[in-house]
């Protein structure tokens, strides 16, 4: 299937008691239509403390089917009867076009608001939940006439919770977890597993939300939340107002649920992920001027504008923030079009440059723009009722007097280059003409060097395959992180690190088990390589010195690998080519994926025949360097951490401690790590083409990302 489908999930009915429109059999058909008529596909119906409004649009579907299959009988006696049951077909089709999830709104102490959905078939599982918390009849339907005796934390232990999606709504407004909770007591909510959706009425402050999940330990999660657009509807109008979308594999609660809790692969804001992958990337390569503010835009945009044209700039983007998230912009398309014509009469020498508009509808009665410019090739932009030029570097701003040398010259070269360009065409066009050409030979060519005296991975090990209760996301408990590749990036919300980082030891659990639990774990008493259910590769060193034993847990899928022939591989080679460029980059080729716990993929591992990858070579050292670093750095992180919840009041400096010790450590590993992928690529003899295939290959797929410092040489991501 792998659809996107909009959303909005939550939405409530005359149940509630402070539903705006009449309560009336009408209004739950008119709910329906009225997400049809928005496209939507899925709706959660979340009332406050009851699941009576979900209950009814099911009684009143069994009425109509009753209904249909007595008239049926006779729908050739009356014309009547015929436009009976094409009335009801038509409201009957409503159920077939939109997915109704039982959900609903629960008050908890001390105050604020978690909603539950759960499965078409676990429905009464709501029910028996408001009856355990304590939710009399009386008390059901209405906000606020009373709170049973559990709060929210306690709440959040339920183990009937863990089969359901757990959403936090409109976090930053009354009755929200952010903005009624406080100290300790929040971060502990916030870093609940089971919460895997919030939604926040106000962009600015979902911005400190994130950013104190980023900063502050003691809110860190070990996934990231579905930030979802919801409507909070109480009346028609409002169904569909906000939504967002989700990328299904199957129209199953369980592909939904899996979807929220991996929501940086499949929950958007936009339809259309083409557009903000391609938004993204604008970001990513430093092409774009940011817009997430719309005050003032209508006196802004002619500065914006002019500033754009005279720097390297290529587009404005308007309602994404500055770490390119969408946030969405209330100008409209045709509101945008104005303010460019009027840009055009202000700003002298862009009349006649063409503009390209790409524009984005979100689902919550907001936009987002890119709007692609040409610059000038000579001549510099100025702002004619003001002769004021604008240049941006980091911020829009009035360019000097050296700006302006610098931008007038810059445009003389470019005039001069574009001349001999002219000249250079027809050699121009031939070399693309063979490139194109070129392109799909020199990657068969990269196929069967990497294959040539190639050796099949499961041939050279032996692996215990470990199964688990099908729960995807235990490693995540597991220390610093988690890795959804065979390496991961680090810049994410969930995890510590900035920048990229390769991780290759495997994380371990901090905690002390008990014997009921320890004998329900998989020991692991000597080295092996462990890949994760999300296909993290991992290097597990036991030290012979060290008496006590690690484990793994056992309720998360893993494989664990032994080598057989130590003589010509070992665990440290075989982790360095696992995470090398040319293994990702034959792996992705080949299967599509870098989940290498999947049988498929596991059985198409292959490991060349290098000298580089035997023990007691450069690459193994390399490898070993690249462990004690990373011991080191997580020996000091760990301190200034610990440091910071003992100093609160310094966090500020503590923080600005860890980020100086994540640069010096991302430096020192990317380095080393480009060392064994430039060994690799030099026994392989792959030239400077293949390796510009290989590292555009790795961008296009998301695993590598292009360092600023250095636009050349990606460094492997998730």
């Amino acid at each position: 299937m792998n659809k996107q489908l909009k959303m909005d999930l939550h939405i409530h009915t005359p149940a509630s008691k402070c539903y705006l429109d009449e309560k009336t059999d009408e209004t739950y058909m008119n709910i329906l239509k009225e997400a049809v008529k928005k496209n939507v596909n899925i709706i959660a119906i979340t009332d406050h403390n009851t699941i009576a409004g979900y209950k009814h649009f099911f009684e009143i579907k069994d009425s109509l089917d009753n209904e249909k299959n007595i008239l049926s009988q006779y729908q050739n006696e009356t014309e009547t009867i015929k436009n009976r049951l094409k009335a009801i077909e038509e409201i009957l089709d409503l159920y077939k076009k939109v997915w109704i999830l039982p959900g609903v709104e629960i008050t908890l102490n001390p105050g604020v608001h978690i909603i539950v959905i759960t499965s078409n078939d676990r429905a009464d599982d709501l029910s028996c939940l408001l009856d355990d918390i304590g939710y009399n009849d009386n008390m059901r339907g209405a906000d606020s006439d009373g709170l049973p005796n559990i709060d929210i934390h306690n709440f959040l232990e339920l183990p009937s919770l863990n089969d359901k999606i757990v959403f936090a709504p409109h976090i930053d407004s009354d009755k929200g977890i952010y903005k009624e909770l406080g100290g300790l007591y929040r971060a502990d909510v916030f870093k609940s597993d089971i919460i895997c959706a919030v939604s926040c009425n106000s962009s600015t402050q979902l911005e400190k939300v994130q950013k104190l999940i980023k900063n502050d330990t003691n809110y860190r999660r070990n996934y990231v939340w579905a930030y979802l657009n919801a409507s909070d509807a109480h009346r028609i109008e409002d169904v569909g107002k906000k939504t967002s979308f989700a990328k299904l594999e199957t129209k199953t609660f369980e592909a939904l649920k899996n979807a929220l809790m991996n929501s940086t692969e499949f929950i958007s804001d936009i339809e259309n992920q083409d557009i903000e992958m391609f938004i993204k990337s604008l970001v990513k390569r430093q092409r774009a001027i940011m817009i997430s503010n719309d005050n003032n835009l209508q006196n802004e945009f002619v500065k914006v504008i002019c500033a754009a044209l005279n720097s390297e700039y290529r587009c404005i983007i308007l309602g994404v923030d500055k770490d390119a998230r969408i946030v969405g912009t209330t100008i409209s398309r045709d509101e945008l079009d104005k303010l460019v014509d009027n840009s055009r009469k202000d700003i002298v020498n862009f009349q006649n440059n063409p503009v390209g508009v790409i524009t984005e509808q979100l689902g919550n009665a907001r936009y987002v723009h890119v709007v692609l410019l040409k610059n000038p090739a000579t001549a510099l932009c100025y702002i004619k009722s003001s002769d004021e030029v604008y240049v941006y570097s980091k911020e829009t701003r009035k360019a000097k007097i050296s700006d302006i040398e610098y931008i007038v010259q810059n445009r003389l070269l470019s005039g001069l280059e574009k001349f001999q360009e002219k000249n250079d065409n027809t050699i121009s066009e031939i070399k693309d003409n063979l490139n194109t050409v070129q392109y799909p030979v020199e990657k068969y060519k990269l196929f069967k060097t990497l294959e040539n005296g190639m050796r099949y991975l499961a041939t050279l090990v032996k692996y215990k395959h470990v199964e688990s209760m099908n729960n995807p996301n235990m490693w995540d408990t597991f220390r610093v992180g988690n890795a959804n590749g065979a390496v991961f990036m680090a810049k994410n919300e969930e995890v510590v690190l900035d920048y990229a980082v390769l991780r290759f030891s495997c994380p371990r659990s901090c905690n002390e088990y008990s014997e009921e639990i320890l004998n329900n774990m998989f020991i692991v008493n000597s080295s092996c390589l462990v890949i994760t259910n999300k296909g993290g590769t991992y290097l597990l060193e036991i030290d012979e010195t060290d008496k006590s034993k690690y484990y793994l847990d056992s309720e998360a899928d893993y494989l664990c690998i032994k080598i057989t022939d130590e003589q010509t591989l070992n665990n440290y080679t075989l982790i360095a080519w696992l995470k090398s460029k040319a293994f990702l980059w034959y792996i992705t080729r080949l299967t599509g994926t870098t989940k290498l716990y999947l049988p498929r993929v596991y059985n198409s591992i292959i490991v060349p025949n290098l000298k580089c990858l035997n023990p007691k070579s450069e690459v193994e050292k390399i490898s070993k360097k690249i462990l004690e670093a990373e011991k080191s750095f997580l020996k000091e992180k760990d301190l200034i951490e610990s440091n910071a919840q003992n100093d609160m009041e310094n966090e500020e400096k503590y923080i600005d401690e860890l980020n100086n010790l994540i640069n010096i450590y991302n430096s020192t590993v990317n380095g080393m790590v480009n060392q064994i992928d430039e060994i690799i690529f030099n026994e392989l003899r792959i030239n400077e083409r293949q390796k510009d295939i290989i590292n555009n290959d790795l961008v296009a797929f998301g695993l590598a990302v292009q360092l600023l410092e250095d636009d050349n040489n990606p460094v492997p991501a998730n």
